[in-house]
């Protein structure tokens, strides 16, 4: 064997993985495509629900400081108190019900895209 055949064969052998990802490169790629589409929509479906949940615990914190300074006596101000605090964990728990069903979607989302390439994984060829 000559040292160009022996040098062929070298990197030809070398070469051989990255000829399984040419094979699944288009598939690949659209399942990034898709990946990053679906990022994209939970950031801003994420965003929409922080600034949703934001803008109403403000909006029901500031009704309840109004309620507060009209209260005339301490047992109505601790009633009021214990309805707010039982108002603002439910609303909490709800949020994170809502996130946690947002970061539910996108996995499923990202996992149906990467399926949807068939499974298909190039694999390096056996060398031999």
């Amino acid at each position: 064997m000559t040292k160009h055949e022996g040098q062929a064969r070298e990197s030809s052998a070398a070469s051989e993985p990255f000829s399984a990802l040419a094979f699944g490169n288009g598939l690949v790629v659209d399942a990034l495509r898709l990946i990053g589409e679906n990022c994209a929509k939970s950031c801003a479906a994420w965003h929409e629900e922080i600034s949703r949940f934001g803008a109403d615990r403000i909006t029901k914190d500031s009704k309840f400081g109004q309620s507060m300074a009209e209260c005339r006596n301490w047992i109505d101000i601790s009633k009021l108190q214990q309805e707010w605090a039982t108002a603002a964990a439910q609303d909490y728990a709800d949020a994170a019900v809502r996130f946690a069903e947002l970061a539910t979607k996108l996995t499923q989302d990202n996992m149906a895209a990467w399926m949807a390439t068939n499974g298909a994984t190039p694999q390096p060829k056996a060398r031999q």
